[in-house]
């Protein structure tokens, strides 16, 4: 996994950009600060990714592996 920082305003609760590194989203906190005197901007970093790698197929009754392909194109 790569870091992945997020720079975030909890007034508005918005956040769009990911940045690739600490000092781009700082960087970026501090334009938006400027440009919106009074609110604070966050650095939030993704400290972990969860993906569920376990995939189950069930085929409708009669329909054989070999009968359904892998892509649907």
């Amino acid at each position: 996994m790569r870091p992945i920082f997020y720079v975030f305003c909890p007034e508005t609760h918005y956040t769009r950009y990911q940045h690739s590194t600490l000092e781009s989203a700082t960087k970026e906190a501090e334009r938006l600060a400027r440009l919106h005197p009074g609110r604070f901007f966050q650095v939030l970093a993704a400290i972990n990714q969860t993906i569920c790698a376990d995939i189950h197929r069930e085929f409708a009754p009669g329909i054989h592996v070999e009968d359904a392909p892998d892509t649907p194109f």
